[in-house]
């Protein structure tokens, strides 16, 4: 991750394929990124990556290194 801190998953595709799918996958609205970083980047995160989906990620602005 670019940076620690909380990052929002503002898009889920896995939430809208077969509206509505009662097994949607994904990381509760927000991913905690913290630590140290792998392969050069400043910190790390765990993600859940639906199968056939995209995840968009959007920093909320509040770093807490």
């Amino acid at each position: 991750m670019p940076r620690a801190g909380r990052w929002i998953e503002a898009i889920n595709s896995d939430a809208y394929q077969g509206w509505p799918n009662p097994a949607v996958a994904g990381n509760g609205g927000e991913v905690w990124a913290w630590g140290e970083g792998l392969h050069g980047v400043p910190a790390s995160a765990t993600l859940t990556i639906p199968a056939n989906a995209v995840l968009v990620l959007i920093a909320d602005g509040k770093d807490f290194n």
